[in-house]
């Protein structure tokens, strides 16, 4: 009796397709019979988002370098007709000379800058700007008027009268106070100003206290500006 051999139709099928790749002028493309890549990448990683990266975040000023920008400059001074005559340095203020105003950041030097210009009739314009870390420069103003009732000083060998304090227009500072002191040679006229962390020191020197005055009135609105970009 005759054995009968089959073979189904899904196993002639498969070894066709298999036998035309093989047979066929092309080569054996995997991921064109399966969507199968071998060298183990994905379409979908394909279209991956590169990460991006963050711009750098530009770091603080010191304190040092704000309390250099704090200090006036010539565009401040523009109407004032002053030159330089005392380039921006470094400086060391704790005091302000008698009456015993203490200027110190809890007992040490606070962070200090100085600048100062003469006006063409000879009269001075000085200025230093003091950062602090613990001291607050308003509270250094408000002690400072209790200081600056002595009725005169001496230093250096001259006596040096006081008068003041007298009224600033406003400038938007947290704090401020102006006074004169008589001395051999001028009348100097200071004010103090706080702002935040920092304290503008401003003084004109002129023959005439009015001068001073009048001088020193125009330029604190200006000081107390630069203090406020510092």
């Amino acid at each position: 009796m005759r054995r009968v051999h089959t073979v189904t139709g899904a196993g002639v099928a498969v070894t066709a397709v298999l036998l035309a790749a093989g047979c066929s002028h092309r080569p054996n493309n995997l991921r064109d019979l399966y969507g199968f890549d071998p060298t183990g990448s994905s379409r979908a990683s394909q279209g991956a988002t590169p990460a991006t990266s963050r711009a750098p975040v530009d770091p603080a000023p010191s304190l040092a370098e704000r309390v250099s920008r704090a200090l006036l400059d010539a565009d401040d001074l523009a109407g004032e007709g002053v030159s330089s005559v005392r380039r921006p340095a470094p400086a060391r203020v704790e005091a302000l000379p008698g009456c015993a105003v203490d200027l110190s950041d809890d007992g040490r030097p606070p962070v200090a800058s100085q600048a100062g210009w003469r006006y063409p009739s000879g009269s001075t314009l000085s200025e230093y700007v003091l950062g602090y870390t613990t001291a607050r420069p308003a509270a250094l103003v408000a002690a400072a008027r209790a200081k600056i009732d002595c009725p005169a000083f001496v230093t250096d060998g001259a006596e040096h009268r006081m008068s003041g304090p007298f009224e600033l227009a406003p400038s938007g500072a947290d704090a401020q106070l102006a006074w004169c002191r008589h001395g051999p040679a001028s009348f100097d006229c200071t004010a103090l100003l706080g702002w935040s962390d920092l304290l503008g020191v401003v003084t004109v020197s002129a023959a005439a206290q009015q001068r001073a005055v009048d001088a020193l009135q125009r330029v604190v609105p200006a000081a107390v500006a630069a203090l406020r970009r510092g």
